[in-house]
């Protein structure tokens, strides 16, 4: 079976399910506890050149959408919040600078419902219209800085010498381990 690079109707439910499918894939091997760090970057990297590369017809809802779930993954998981961060950068990047002449003129208009649905007006979308939007949306400097504060806090405890757990949730070798 032969698809052109424009991703022709003919594929074009094959080619979306098999993206989709990948990029679940690259998510869940990313996140694996098995996977090394090199690995977990390698998914993360793989993962935003399919969304780049994408020829889907909703290629800029569907960026958000993986958007979204990174923004979910800073509110719930504090072992994510540095990978979350970098692909929600790489994302963003991804979309272009507005005009100089349209930076004011085109707000976007992302709506989000409560099963988290990204809608999309028929206009294209810009990097700074985005970042603004995900500030309004998600308060996203905010929930940032609640992370970084909330790090700050763990390190000060473990540098207090009451917890002889690394970072990671791991024994340090120069303590003793507990027996169970």
């Amino acid at each position: 079976m032969y698809f052109s690079s424009s991703c022709a109707p003919f594929g074009y439910e094959f080619l979306y399910s098999s993206h989709h499918k990948v990029l679940n894939l690259l998510w869940n091997l990313a996140h694996s506890d098995d996977v090394p760090v090199d690995i977990m970057d390698q998914a993360l990297s793989a993962h935003i050149k399919i969304l780049d590369y994408s020829c889907s017809q909703d290629r800029d809802t569907q960026k958000i959408q993986w958007i979204d779930r990174f923004i979910e993954e800073l509110r719930t998981n504090d072992k994510w919040v540095i990978p979350a961060l970098k692909q929600i950068r790489e994302i963003c990047s991804l979309f272009g600078e507005a005009p100089q002449n349209l930076r004011k003129k085109m707000p976007i208009n992302i709506q989000t419902n409560l099963v988290g649905q990204t809608q999309r007006s028929p206009h294209v979308f810009y990097r700074h219209d985005l970042i603004n939007q995900l500030q309004h949306n998600h308060a996203l400097v905010t929930l940032v800085a609640e992370n970084l504060s909330a790090y700050m806090e763990t390190m000060r405890q473990f540098s207090k010498g009451t917890d002889h757990l690394t970072q990671e949730g791991t024994f340090c070798h120069s303590s003793p381990l507990p027996y169970s």
